[in-house]
């Protein structure tokens, strides 16, 4: 029975799609796909590969394609609730994400709008947030005014 780290697997997905018609994935859409491909390798596993693991893997994908030079940008969908079903005002954020692909030259919008929230939710631990950005300016993804307004925080 052969093994297959699961990050490497999504890593494999996400490229297949980016050669294709690199469109964004879901976490359904990549647990279908991973599972089919483990069926092509002839890879058994004990349980199917379901979209919570693929949630949770993630970040470990991202950062395995960082270090090949690739940058994996996601659709989000940002909520702020105002208030609650009794009129209370509470701010919640929520920051859902629809699906993920490997950036190329047209997704600009979908990397800066990434980064901000990223931004957003580090807490001031920008390390991660950098390197997104340096990897995507090398690749000529983002503009360098994009990258030091981003980082900056200007």
């Amino acid at each position: 029975m052969k093994k297959i780290n699961l990050e490497h697997l999504l890593l494999e997905v996400l490229e297949q799609e980016f050669k294709g018609t690199n469109e964004f994935l879901t976490a359904g859409e990549l647990a279908y796909r991973c599972n089919g491909l483990c069926y092509e390798k002839g890879i058994r596993r004990k349980s199917p590969i379901v979209p919570y693991s693929i949630k949770i893997r993630m970040h470990g994908v991202r950062q395995t394609a960082l270090g090949m030079g690739l940058v994996i940008t996601s659709k989000r969908m940002k909520h702020i609730k105002e208030e609650d079903k009794k009129g209370n005002p509470i701010r919640e954020k929520s920051f859902e994400i629809f699906g993920w692909k490997i950036a190329g030259q047209d997704d600009q919008q979908y990397i800066i709008e990434d980064m901000e929230i990223r931004k957003l939710m580090s807490n001031g631990n920008e390390a991660g947030l950098k390197s997104i950005a340096e990897t995507a300016r090398t690749k000529g993804l983002i503009s360098p005014e994009d990258v030091l307004a981003l980082v900056e925080g200007k």
